[in-house]
């Protein structure tokens, strides 16, 4: 939101009041959107899905139980671990394990003072040092989608398709 500016008269002096973004925050308000958007900016990492807790059971001895749910994050080349935001164009790292095993160039973004990465352009992966699309297909409908799960218009089953980019 951005400061609200009042002028107040009285006796001979201007009194200006300058309300913040406490107002905002106080009334319940969030930041625009529009204002974020340069916050975070673009970026391409290169890496693997991979289990945070097992990883940082395999680095660090962190106490993880044999039988736990498995919070999928990205594992980069240049060493730093990163949460995904769960978008639709994350659902695919976040639940197809046919990509777990790829080495992908994720387009995204990372928000300030944090680990978290948010999708923002089609999968690629890196295979024989050649570079792929990945996209989930219909061939009933000829369809291409980001995210797994059912056909947007016949609702069955797509596949994943990884094509070298031409």
């Amino acid at each position: 939101m951005a400061d609200i500016v009042i002028q107040m008269k009285s006796g001979g002096f201007i009194v200006l009041l300058f309300v913040a973004s406490q107002m905002a925050l106080a009334a319940g308000e969030r930041t625009p959107l529009r204002s974020l958007t340069n916050a975070a900016p673009a970026v391409e990492l290169r890496g693997k899905v991979v289990c945070l807790s097992e990883e940082m059971q395999r680095l660090y001895g962190a106490s993880v139980s044999d039988k736990h749910q498995h919070d999928y994050g990205f594992k980069a080349d240049n060493g730093f671990y990163y949460s995904f935001l769960r978008t639709p164009l994350s659902e695919g790292v976040l639940t197809d394990t046919n990509l777990q095993s790829k080495t992908l160039l994720i387009k995204g973004r990372i928000f300030p003072k944090t680990q978290i990465l948010e999708i923002t352009g089609n999968l690629h992966s890196v295979r024989n040092g050649k570079l792929n699309e990945l996209y989930y297909y219909c061939d009933i409908c000829s369809i291409k989608s980001s995210s797994p799960g059912p056909c947007m218009c016949c609702r069955e089953p797509v596949h994943l398709v990884e094509e070298p980019v031409k």
